[in-house]
């Protein structure tokens, strides 16, 4: 799903800022609040700036937001499930260095295990592992992928494409909010810190096309 538009509500209805990607909720945060502040912006990036107050990273030509600084290094994109098949949207970052995450948490045992297969053209890695305990099915995968950049070299602003089959709770940390904020914020400091560019590919409902993704590339190496 092709996000158009960002809404940074400053001041409204809420207990703080937030950021939606629906008008409606713009508009529902903003009812009846006479001294209420917000703005719409095209990119992630411009809405987070905004968001944070960093007014000196924007300036304005011609009415459209132009970034002077280096961009937020994680973007997202969302496909519903049904709306796209995996092969298709696997082929379109073929040019980038790609990881594919799976993951569980059997609640009945408590323990989970994540399973990451990060592929470099023609050379894979795979990085696992098992009985982690104490979680949920999406800190496991956010706790893989961070495990996972250990194996991805610094410094070289490489892209990197990380396909997940599920939504990890991007825009609510964007807020400081929801169960995965913690995980989402170290992720954000260790993506920085390497120096990569990453997009998020969330193919919702696919999570057996990436398990058999992976058997598929660990058979062949």
């Amino acid at each position: 799903m092709k996000i158009n538009n960002y809404y940074v509500v400053l001041k409204g209805n809420l207990n703080g800022p937030a950021i939606f990607t629906d008008y409606a909720d713009c508009v529902k945060a903003v009812s009846g609040c006479e001294d209420a502040k917000f703005e719409s912006f095209e990119n992630i990036e411009d809405a987070y700036y905004y968001l944070i107050g960093n007014k000196e990273k924007r300036i304005k030509i011609k009415d459209k937001a132009k970034r002077v600084v280096t961009e937020l290094p994680i973007s997202v994109i969302s496909y519903k499930v049904n709306e796209s098949d995996f092969e298709t949207i696997n082929s379109k970052y073929a040019n980038t260095i790609c990881m594919y995450v799976s993951g569980g948490y059997n609640y009945a045992e408590s323990k989970g295990h994540y399973s990451v297969l990060i592929k470099k053209y023609a050379k894979v890695k795979h990085v696992k592992k098992d009985s982690i305990e104490n979680s949920t099915p999406n800190r496991i995968m956010i706790r893989g992928i961070i495990d996972s950049l250990d194996y991805i070299s610094d410094n070289n602003e490489m892209e990197i494409t990380v396909f997940v089959a599920t939504s990890l709770g991007f825009k609510t940390a964007c807020r400081n909010r929801g169960n995965n904020a913690d995980l989402i914020l170290e992720l954000y400091k260790k993506v920085q810190k390497k120096n990569l560019r990453v997009t998020f590919v969330e193919i919702l409902g696919k999570a057996q096309d990436i398990k058999d993704y992976i058997k598929s590339l660990l058979c062949c190496h």
